[in-house]
């Protein structure tokens, strides 16, 4: 008898498997969908300036059916170096690529590496708006909001004022439109500029101690948010220097200081929906890549806003700063 139903009971467990199991397929029919594989490469990709960026670029991926691998990196050193990131991941099986290219020597070079693989440009155009896809914001309209910044920020004390530039990687073609950007603006105003450093050339002054007469500027512009750090940085090392910093910029640090009103303005891109924008225009892209579509073409310009001590706290700026918690 104990046999008898222990028999039965094997065969009412093996039919309630086998119902679980035919009604789950049932459900999900049809909803197989293919993942695509794509690499993102970024200049010091762990730094948490690309915090708000990597959360809209995993939400567009999880609604687009991508697979993310964001390639862990330091700050590259030249073209070749981020170069060789890319063919890695390309020879790893990469079918597509997210990029902010730091530098471009070479564009000829940028061009064989990446071939035919849908490739998806943020931040930094290379100047090849007309053959790549990129998403970023419009640096000509970052330098002047930059520009206005201090001009309203400094609104009672603008004649004689003493501006020192920070103009950040001048490898990249859109910070050169944005120092350009920045100088035209302030052209007219009695605001005099009394240095220009890049990156490269603060770096190796720092390192030189050849800094001291910069410290005499009034106010400190800085075009991309490592500018914005060293600038801080700068200051806090120097007890001596008042420099009042305005920037762009949106890394913890770059925000704790803007609250502490050591940087009076920063502007700062909408970094969550670049990331989500990216994710979906590289879907695009490579669902087009077997009706033949090489390189094509399509920009987007991401919002930004001007943040101050005094509007920090509102709810529209807090959903740019902080997109998943607002």
């Amino acid at each position: 008898m104990t046999g008898k139903r222990l028999w039965i009971g094997l065969i009412v467990t093996a039919m309630v498997a086998i119902l679980v199991y035919v009604s789950y397929g049932m459900i999900n029919v049809g909803k197989k969908e293919t993942y695509h594989s794509v690499a993102v490469v970024l200049g010091d990709s762990s730094h948490d300036r690309w915090n708000a960026f990597k959360e809209g670029l995993e939400q567009g991926a999880e609604e687009n059916h991508i697979h993310l691998n964001v390639v862990f990196t330091g700050v590259f050193q030249n073209q070749e170096e981020e170069c060789a990131a890319i063919r890695r991941e390309l020879e790893n099986g990469a079918e597509g690529i997210i990029v902010q290219m730091t530098a471009e020597e070479s564009p000829e070079l940028f061009e064989k590496t990446v071939g035919e693989t849908p490739t998806v440009l943020i931040e930094n155009d290379m100047g090849l708006e007309d053959e790549y896809t990129t998403v970023a914001a419009n640096q000509s309209e970052v330098g002047v909001a930059v520009a206005q910044s201090v001009l309203s920020g400094e609104s009672g004390d603008i004649q004689g004022l003493r501006v020192g530039v920070l103009a950040g990687n001048q490898e990249m073609h859109s910070q050169r439109v944005c120092l350009e950007s920045f100088l035209d603006a302030m052209e007219g105003s009695e605001a005099k500029i009394v240095w220009i450093r890049s990156e490269e050339e603060w770096d190796r002054d720092i390192s030189a101690g050849l800094l001291a007469g910069d410290a005499e500027a009034d106010v400190v512009v800085a075009l991309d948010n490592n500018a914005t750090e060293c600038a801080i940085a700068f200051l806090q090392d120097n007890s001596d220097v008042s420099w009042r910093i305005y920037g762009e910029g949106r890394s913890e640090k770059a925000i704790y200081y803007l609250d502490k009103g050591s940087v009076r303005a920063l502007v700062v891109p909408g970094g969550f929906y670049m990331g989500y924008k990216s994710a979906e225009l590289m879907a695009q892209k490579l669902k087009l890549k077997t009706s033949g579509e090489k390189k094509g073409r399509a920009e987007t310009h991401v919002d930004f806003l001007t943040v101050t001590r005094e509007n920090l706290y509102d709810k529209n700026v807090e959903k740019i700063l902080y997109p998943i918690a607002g």
